[in-house]
C-alpha cells in the first residue's frame, strides 16, 4: 500500500493501439477525474524499482478527485503487473480496449515505422519478423486471462475499439458510470483517436503544435482549437507537415491476413468466452 495521500483508484493496461490515448485525454476533462501526466507512468511494468512513494507522487496534485487514474499499455501483457497492481490497492478498477488482433498488430507496425524503428524495408512481413510484440500483444486472451484471475469481474472494464468508435457517447458514459463518477458530465467530442497512418516530416514542429493542442482540451476549449485548425494558413502548414503512412506501406495481403487470424483464432474465442460474447465484430473473427 502506497504512502503517498492521493492514490490511483483506476489503471488502463491497453491494448497498444486501441484508442488507450484517446480515452486518457477524454477522461482528463472529467471535473471529478485526475488524469496522470504523462499518460504512461509504466511503473508496474518498467520502473517497478523506484518504489510506492514515486508511483503516489505523480497523483500528488489531485486533491478533490473522485477517481484518479492513468493509462499505460505495457501493463497488459506483463505477466507481474496483475499481482503486482492487487499488492498495491486490491480494489484497483482495470480498464482494458481490444480491437481486431490482426488490425492491430498492422497498427503496431504503422507505429513502429513512424517511430523509426526500422532500417530497411517497411512491409508488414519485415515488421513480424523484426518484432515479436506484433504478434504477442494480440494474443489476447492469453494475457487477459492472468486480469481475470487476480481481479473480481466488477472490477475489470473490457470494451471494444470497433464499438467504441461507432458509439462513443456510449462508451464513454459507461466508463464514468464504471469509475463511479458523474456519468452525464460532459467530454471534448473534439477529441478523436490518433491516427496511426500519419507520421510527421518535421517532428519539432508538430510536438509545438501537439502540446499547444492538448493545452487548449484540458482548458475546455477543444472546440476552439478545431475552428483554428480550419484556418487556411494553419491547416496548410498542418497538411504539409503530414506523411499518410497508408499510402506508403503495402498493406498486409489477404493471404497474410488469413493466415494471421488462423494463427489467433483460438486467442479470439477464448476472450469471447472470458467476456461473455458469442463473438467479437472483428472481420479476423472465425467464423
Amino acid at each position: 500500500m502506497t504512502s503517498s495521500a492521493y492514490q490511483p483508484s483506476f489503471v488502463g493496461i491497453g491494448v497498444q493501439k486501441c484508442a488507450t490515448s484517446w480515452l486518457h485525454e477524454v477522461l482528463h476533462t472529467h471535473p471529478e477525474i485526475y488524469m496522470s501526466d504523462p499518460k504512461e507512468i509504466e511503473f508496474f511494468s518498467a520502473f517497478y524499482d523506484r518504489g510506492y512513494e514515486w508511483y503516489g507522487r505523480h497523483f500528488s496534485d489531485s486533491a478533490g478527485a473522485k477517481a484518479r487514474g492513468e493509462t499505460s499499455p505495457s501493463y497488459f501483457y506483463h505477466p507481474a503487473v496483475p499481482q503486482r497492481i492487487r499488492a498495491y490497492r486490491e480494489d484497483m478498477k482495470i480498464i482494458v480496449i481490444f480491437r481486431d488482433p490482426v488490425a492491430r498488430a498492422f497498427s503496431n507496425h504503422l507505429h513502429e515505422v513512424r517511430a523509426g524503428h526500422f532500417t530497411a524495408s517497411e512491409a508488414f512481413e519485415d515488421g513480424l519478423a523484426n518484432n515479436p510484440c506484433y504478434l504477442e500483444q494480440s494474443r489476447y486472451a492469453t494475457h487477459y486471462r492472468r486480469w481475470v484471475e487476480v481481479f473480481p469481474e466488477a472490477q475489470l472494464l473490457p470494451l471494444i475499439f470497433e464499438e467504441i468508435i461507432a458509439e462513443p457517447e456510449t462508451a464513454v458514459r459507461q466508463v464514468y458510470e464504471f469509475l463511479g463518477v458523474d456519468p452525464a458530465a460532459e467530454y471534448d467530442r473534439s477529441r478523436k483517436s490518433s491516427n496511426e497512418s500519419v507520421a510527421y516530416r518535421n517532428a519539432g514542429l508538430q510536438g509545438v503544435l501537439q502540446a499547444g493542442g492538448h493545452a487548449l482540451r484540458r482548458a475546455g476549449l477543444g472546440s476552439k482549437l478545431e475552428a483554428v485548425k480550419e484556418i487556411g494558413p494553419v491547416k496548410r502548414l498542418m497538411e504539409l507537415n503530414k506523411r499518410d503512412l497508408r499510402a506508403e506501406v503495402p498493406k498486409p495481403s489477404e493471404a497474410l491476413k488469413a493466415q494471421l487470424a488462423e494463427e489467433l483464432a483460438g486467442e479470439m474465442r477464448e476472450l469471447a468466452g472470458i467476456m461473455g460474447r458469442t463473438s467479437l465484430p472483428w472481420p479476423s473473427y472465425p467464423a
